[in-house]
């Protein structure tokens, strides 16, 4: 985790390696090198929408896929798969839908964290998972009161997802991304991501 925020400060202080000039030469991709140290903050930020337009949009296709189907089927080419639809009923089970549904795969990465962020909310504030969405309390929490219960097993909900669900194809994102834009902001942000995700579970 430390390592992931040292290289996101860095990225932001505009002290970044000397490599990242060549990089950026070789692929057309904008990132930050070491001669940026002067820009200011605004141009640091048009570089990291510059390189996640790169990386996840296109065009013509994002460079990196940020959908979980594309690393679960061998192969894949088009979006759309398994994980897609597990993610529509996972959406659906917690109450959740998407606001323009249509316009993104449910298993982009960026709604499955919402997803975790929303599942980790609810455990920190006690509400209940419930009992129709398929959980049942663990045997250590049969002494507890409800709103333990409900605690405990809105956690273990989240840790379930987690491990399930964004974490299980992180790894394989992030090494996409790091091939792709070694010396970028997104590559040491997905490390952090990771690193965050890995406490949870």
């Amino acid at each position: 985790m430390a390592n992931a925020v040292d290289k996101l400060v860095k990225y932001l202080d505009g002290r970044e390696e000397a490599q990242a000039a060549s990089r950026e030469a070789q692929t057309g991709v904008c990132i930050l090198d070491a001669r940026d140290g002067a820009s200011n903050l605004d141009d640091r930020v048009q570089r990291a929408s510059v390189e996640f337009a790169h990386l996840f949009v296109g065009p013509p296709k994002p460079a990196v896929a940020p959908w979980e189907t594309f690393y679960r089927q061998q192969g894949c080419a088009v979006g759309f798969g398994e994980a897609t639809h597990q993610m529509r009923t996972a959406l659906r089970d917690n109450g959740l839908e998407l606001a323009q549904a249509g316009r993104q795969y449910e298993d982009h990465m960026g709604i499955e964290l919402l997803l975790a962020s929303e599942l980790c909310r609810r455990a920190g504030e006690g509400e209940d998972w419930g009992a129709d969405a398929g959980c049942v309390p663990s045997a250590a929490s049969e002494g507890a009161d409800a709103n333990t219960q409900n605690a405990l097993s809105a956690a273990q909900h989240a840790v379930d997802f987690v491990r399930t669900r964004p974490l299980s194809w992180m790894p394989a994102l992030r090494e996409a991304v790091e091939r792709e834009s070694p010396n970028g902001f997104y590559a040491p942000l997905l490390q952090l991501t990771q690193a965050l995700l890995e406490l949870v579970a």
